[in-house]
């Protein structure tokens, strides 16, 4: 049982990151995070092809391997995803220890000022970050300015709901 759990998830993460990894060198798109899931959206159709297979089959041991494991597959995959590429993308922190790291010591001031020029004017960091708010329907462009929208509403009360409990600074 296990070695059939074991050979479909390596088979799922063999198959997703070759895929993956191809589209991101090949056809990069701009929204990390939503691409992953886009991605995943796509490959659910040879997935749930398999999984059809496998009921008609009656392989019961199979069927439930082959969820579990796509299912840990793609948790997996988030996590990763999250925690080192979309963290790498947009994160500050990031960018500070790299900045540190690649001057040989440097004052607050200057890494300050280098994180701004670099980080936000050059990289357009806000701006893509406003670009991504704006694709994902959070706020809208009405003659120059920035609104809310319902949708982000939404977003900012579910954002708080999960602060107040985990104890992190709210904006």
């Amino acid at each position: 049982m296990y070695k059939k759990f074991v050979l479909f998830l390596i088979l799922h993460e063999l198959i997703f990151f070759i895929l993956y990894l191809t589209k991101r060198n090949f056809f990069p798109g701009n929204y990390v995070y939503l691409e992953f899931l886009n991605f995943y959206l796509i490959l659910l159709i040879p997935l749930l092809v398999i999984f059809i297979i496998l009921k008609n089959k009656r392989k019961r041991e199979d069927l439930l391997n082959f969820f579990t494991s796509s299912l840990i597959g793609f948790l997996l995959n988030y996590a990763i995803l999250m925690t080192f590429v979309v963290n790498g993308d947009r994160s500050p922190s990031m960018y500070i220890l790299t900045s540190i790291k690649t001057s040989n010591g440097i004052s607050f001031e200057e890494t300050r000022d280098k994180m701004y020029n670099n980080f936000f004017i050059e990289k357009e960091q806000f701006k893509k970050r406003i670009d991504e708010q704006l694709h994902l329907k959070n706020v809208e462009k009405k003659n120059n300015n920035l609104y809310i929208t319902n949708k982000g509403e939404r977003v900012i009360k579910i954002f708080k709901f999960f602060n107040y409990f985990t104890n992190i600074e709210n904006f």
